[in-house]
C-alpha cells in the first residue's frame, strides 16, 4: 500500500495513486522509485531532491520516465532524474525554439 501523506490517498500501486493508465505505462513496472518511498521523489519546498536523483541514476526505465514526464507536463516531483524545476526549464526552452523555427 503506497499513501501520499500530502493528499491522504491511498492506493495499490504507483499508477494507481498517480492516476494513470497501467497499461500505457508498462515500463513502470520496472521502474526503482516504484519499490522505493514515493515521499522522496515528492521531498518539501526546501526538501533536497538528490535522494531521488540518487535513485533515478540507476534506474533501468530512466529515459522512459523522462519522456513520459516531459510528454505529460508533470508538474511536480522528480520524474527521469529531472526536478520539476529543471522540467519547466526543458519545456520554456522547447518553446522558444520552436518560436524562432516557426
Amino acid at each position: 500500500m503506497i499513501t501520499n501523506h500530502r493528499t491522504a490517498v491511498r492506493a495499490t500501486s504507483l499508477s494507481e495513486l498517480l492516476g494513470i493508465d497501467a497499461q500505457a505505462t508498462e515500463w513502470m513496472r520496472d521502474a526503482l522509485c516504484a519499490q522505493t518511498d514515493p515521499e522522496a521523489f515528492y521531498p518539501d519546498e526546501h526538501g533536497s531532491v538528490a535522494p531521488a536523483k540518487a535513485v533515478c541514476a540507476v534506474c533501468p526505465v530512466l529515459a522512459e520516465c523522462r519522456a513520459y514526464a516531459l510528454e505529460t507536463g508533470q508538474r511536480f516531483g522528480v520524474w527521469g532524474g529531472l526536478s520539476a524545476h529543471e522540467r519547466q526549464q526543458i519545456r520554456t526552452e522547447a518553446a522558444t525554439a520552436d518560436r524562432w523555427v516557426a
